[in-house]
Formats: structure tokens, sequence, C-alpha cells
């Protein structure tokens, strides 16, 4: 017997609906093999990039370059990396000496002077500008301590009034300064830090070359990362490589491919059927895989759609990268089963008709 495509589909379509509570347990089942997978995959995604965002917050890829001992940087060159490829921020910090304010009599601050690089560097969402006027920036603890505010004047002990043009949020990057009162000042002269951040690719080599950049002399500067490094620091990207669940697909695509092997043999009879009246095998492989390419295709949408309201329970906020990694594994493993799965039920119906008519 030969059949037209369209007659096929419509044959297989009429088998897939036809037994509804068939259908519905094979959703189901491959829905929740696939919804398992999605959610490992999202819930690991998610873990991930929340951490690298906090270790990129708290100054992961921050540099700090110190000048040799007994010497001195060169603020004009720590300053000049603003700009450089990889380089996010670069700003310059002069030793912080005690001082106290009209504000809060009796009580000592520290006062430094700095570059506008560094106020980016402690505090990326820092918009402050530099203008003509004198000024000062305080840090968050020290303006929560004595009321300051941008636009109020503070008086230092011997001076005039200064304007008070932001408040910098220090606490991630450099806790200490949250209770300094800063004056921005242009990048001439010797300092004693040089802050530097980098985009995340270009920090290894950042760290490498800034004593290169900061060393005027015949002793080298050094550098080091703000946060120290040691066998214990996470690595992100290595551990979502090594995630467990990476090589899960081939597993859970035969695990499908072999439910809808079970399926064929519990219909060898209706198959062997097709068989009776003439069907070749490949048509008959073509039906099931019509048969199959539906049932996956409903068993997707629910599990990527179970994948997502469970990251959604978990209060995650929706990302198209960590929906991509779990459109891609369950993709991935539907793939598996839509080849595998008609192969392996034409082998169930192997055999002699006769024997695959006996039971009806």
């Amino acid at each position: 017997m030969s059949w037209r495509t369209t007659a096929l589909m419509r044959e297989a379509w009429l088998n897939v609906t036809s037994n509804r509570w068939r259908t519905a347990g094979a959703v189901l089942a491959l829905g929740a093999i696939l919804g398992s997978l999605a959610a490992l995959e999202l819930r690991d995604a998610n873990e991930l990039r929340n951490f690298q965002a906090n270790f990129v917050r708290s100054g992961g890829y921050v540099a700090l370059g110190l000048p040799p001992a007994g010497g001195s940087a060169d603020a004009a060159r720590c300053e000049a990396m603003n700009g450089q490829p990889g380089v996010v921020a670069a700003g310059s910090v002069i030793r912080p000496t005690p001082t106290t304010f009209e504000t809060a009599p009796g009580i000592l601050y520290q006062r430094a002077a700095v570059t506008w690089g560094v106020l980016r560097v402690w505090d990326p969402a820092n918009r402050a500008a530099a203008n003509d006027s004198r000024q000062i920036v305080i840090g968050r603890v020290m303006a929560g301590e004595t009321g300051l505010r941008p636009g109020s004047f503070v008086t230092p002990r011997g001076e005039g009034p200064i304007l008070v043009t932001a408040i910098v949020d220090t606490t991630r990057r450099n806790p200490t300064a949250a209770r300094w009162a800063l004056d921005p000042v242009p990048p001439t002269g010797s300092v004693d830090e040089c802050w530097v951040e980098f985009v995340p690719g270009a920090f290894e080599a950042g760290l490498a070359s800034l004593p290169a950049q900061l060393t005027t002399g015949d002793k080298e500067a050094v550098a080091r990362p703000y946060i120290r490094r040691d066998e214990f620091t996470r690595d992100p990207a290595a551990e979502f490589v090594a995630r467990p669940q990476r090589n899960g697909w081939p597993l859970a695509g035969s695990l499908m491919a072999g439910l809808f092997a079970l399926m064929a043999w519990f219909r060898r009879s209706e198959l062997g059927l097709y068989l009776a009246i003439g069907t070749p095998r490949s048509l008959l492989m073509a039906m099931l895989a019509v048969e199959a390419l539906l049932v996956v295709a409903l068993a997707t949408v629910l599990a990527v759609a179970y994948a997502v309201a469970i990251d959604e329970a978990l209060h995650h906020t929706p990302r198209w990268s960590g929906t991509w990694i779990v459109v891609r594994t369950v993709g991935s493993a539907a793939l598996l089963t839509l080849t595998a799965a008609p192969l392996l039920a034409v082998l169930v119906v192997r055999g002699s008709i006769a024997n695959l008519l006996k039971d009806r």
C-alpha cells in the first residue's frame, strides 16, 4: 500500500489524538525527564551567574597597583589607563590623613586626595563629574554619621566651607573609604595607590602588565588583585563546564527513545496491521517519527514552562542566556529522541506479521 504524505501525517495525527490517555501519559513522562534536566540547567546557570555578578560587584576584577618600597607611582600614568582596551576605570589615591570637621567636632575622619577615576572604581554607580569649583566627596558611612548630603557644605578644621558634590558607596570595594572625605584632584604628581578595574577577560593580562605601567625608575612597582585568589576561589566558568548534567542530554534522549520503543511493543499488533495491508517499514517508521515529533514537541514546551516556573518561584531574574542554555540542552535530548525512537520502534515490530497480529 502506498501512502501520500498528507495521508501519512493525518494517520499519525489520528493515532496521537485517538488514544488521549496514552498520549497524555507519554507527554507527562517525557516532560518529567526533560523538565528535570531543564530545571537543573537553569538552576546552575542562575546560581553561577549570580555568583559572578556578586564577584564583579565586590571588586573581583579590580587590581591594586603599589609603588616600590621607598618609591612612588605617577598619577598621570595611572589615570591614562582609562580608555585603554579591557580597562573599565582607573584612578589614584594619595595616603589619607586624619582630620576633624565642624559637622562632627571631636570625631576623627580620614581625608584623602583622589582622582575621579578611583571614584568610578570604588562606586561604579557614581556619576559625579569634575567641575571648576572646590568640592569634596563623602563616603556613605560618614554621610550617615554626619547628616551630610549632596549640596550641603562641610568645614574641615582650619579651612572654609567646602561644597559636598556627591556621596559615594564604597562599602563593597573599599569599606575603609566609606568613612573618608575625598578631595578630587587632577592626576598629577606622586600617589600611593593605583586602582584599576578590568573587564573579566582582560584581568589576568592587565594584572601582569600593571607594574610596568606604573614603574618609573629602577625599582619595579607591584600589583595584586583586590580580592586575593587561592585554591579555594570559585571559578564560575570552570564550574559551568564541569556541571554534572552537561552530558545528561544523551541519557535523557536515550531514556525517552526507550519509552517510545516500549509503547511500540504494546502497540505491536496495531503496527503489524499496517504491515499486513502492505505499508512498507520505511513509511511505518516515517509515521512513527511524526507521532514522536508531536509528542516530543508537547513535552518540550511543558518541560521548558516547568523549568521557567520553578525558576520564577525561586525569585530569579529571567535572562535569555539561561533560557538559551535550557533550550539547547533540552533540544539536544529531543533531537536524539526523534532520531532514535522511530528506529527502535521499527526494530520492535520486526519479524513475522502473523506473530504481531496474534494479540488482536
